[in-house]
């Protein structure tokens, strides 16, 4: 059985809605975070080699 053009039609302009908003969602995000950034707000993102979730401190005592 064929589905009709304006169902057909339909479901693209709602996938088409749905990209729309997920692309907006990530650059609103990006520009938020850039800016965040920019002003100092927060710091540069720091990769601990060895760190795990359980202990945030493992870090530090990696550096020293």
């Amino acid at each position: 059985m064929a589905m009709p053009w304006s169902m057909a039609i339909w479901i693209a302009n709602m996938v088409w809605v749905g990209l729309i908003g997920l692309v907006s969602t990530c650059l609103i995000v990006a520009d938020e975070l850039a800016s965040s950034l920019r002003t100092g707000d927060i710091g540069p993102f720091h990769y601990c080699k060895g760190a795990r979730f359980s202990d945030p401190c493992s870090c530090k005592a990696s550096e020293t």
